[in-house]
């Protein structure tokens, strides 16, 4: 029992730190950061973009890993490894209610990307409504100046534009 206690406060702990160390290399970071959410088309958008943007300078796509795990590991270790890129490009996939919020914020985009609201997660969401307020939250976290791109098809994700 006090093992068992004791690993849970060392991974709490290993954690933090590893969410310290991802958000300085965000803040010291010169790159483009490109958040992409969407119920579908997310990995297609960001491996096309990468793609594209590979013609303009170093890219480095989070593809498919797309939590807040994968997102302190791409800014604190994958990226170091990798050196000084031009453009981040990540995928932020929602498992439930607040979950894109922290990965927004600790991306910070400059350019965040909204493919769709469907109800692929309809136990964690219910709604489309609450599928679009999560996906929101990824726009809401744009810097000063950034933009979002936005699927005009989808009222829902059109709806994202008041505010921005």
């Amino acid at each position: 029992m006090r093992n068992a206690r004791l690993r849970k406060v060392h991974e709490g702990l290993r954690q933090y730190v590893r969410g310290y160390k991802a958000r300085r290399a965000r803040s010291k970071s010169k790159a483009i950061f490109i958040g992409v959410t969407g119920s579908s088309g997310k990995s297609t958008v960001t491996a096309l973009l990468g793609h594209i943007l590979d013609g303009h300078g170093s890219v480095y796509p989070q593809i498919l890993a797309n939590t807040i795990r994968s997102l302190v590991a791409t800014l604190y270790k994958r990226m170091k490894k990798n050196g000084e890129v031009d453009y981040v490009i990540f995928e932020a996939g929602a498992s439930g209610v607040g979950s894109i919020k922290p990965m927004a914020e600790m991306l910070l985009p400059h350019v965040a990307i909204v493919t769709m609201v469907r109800l692929e997660h309809f136990g964690a969401f219910k709604t489309l409504e609450n599928v679009a307020r999560e996906k929101r939250a990824l726009v809401d976290a744009l810097q000063p100046g950034g933009f979002a791109v936005l699927n005009a098809d989808d009222p829902l994700v059109l709806g994202m534009a008041a505010g921005t």
